[in-house]
């Protein structure tokens, strides 16, 4: 098992995706509907199409401004299952412009293994339901004109920990 990155750059990684691409992603959606109060972060680990080892994530949100993340995550399942429920989420590919030559995207089949892998349980699979598949790993609340991030995922697979994915 070969690492592209020490569990300081991993670490570092984390915070850099977290503040190009998440961060601006929530903000903006915060800015557009004020009754959003907070936001998880869910991760997952499964073969997607493309990559076996791709990190997917999915964006939830709250009017609450701590989430219940089991019913959040539950409300998703009824949304994605077409049941109905009421629930603001963003998924898969984000992309976050920088300026006229720059953009930064979530990128599942190559910074998001050696990321957020270690954060991801195991034996997660494209036909399960995500409260299955995805695990929390940050919750972001709504702090006047600030978000506060706190993080939340534990580290269920530390040998991942900085991974070089399959693709590299």
């Amino acid at each position: 098992m070969e690492h592209l990155y020490t569990k300081k750059q991993a670490a570092q990684l984390r915070e850099q995706i977290l503040d190009l691409l998440i961060l601006p992603t929530i903000k903006a959606d915060f800015g557009q509907d004020n009754k959003l109060q907070s936001a998880v972060m869910v991760v997952a680990q499964f073969w997607d199409d493309e990559a076996s080892d791709a990190v997917h994530h999915i964006i939830l949100y709250s009017d609450l401004k701590t989430p219940n993340i089991e019913t959040i995550i539950r409300s998703y399942d009824d949304i994605y299952e077409g049941m109905g429920a009421y629930l603001s989420s963003r998924e898969y590919f984000l992309e976050v412009k920088i300026d006229e030559e720059t953009s930064y995207w979530w990128d599942a089949n190559r910074q998001a293994i050696p990321a957020f892998a270690a954060f991801c349980q195991e034996g997660s699979h494209q036909c399960m339901d995500i409260s299955e598949a995805y695990t929390p790993y940050a919750i972001f609340r709504r702090q006047n004109e600030d978000i506060e991030v706190e993080i939340v995922g534990k580290m269920l697979r530390p040998w991942l920990d900085g991974i070089k994915p399959d693709w590299e």
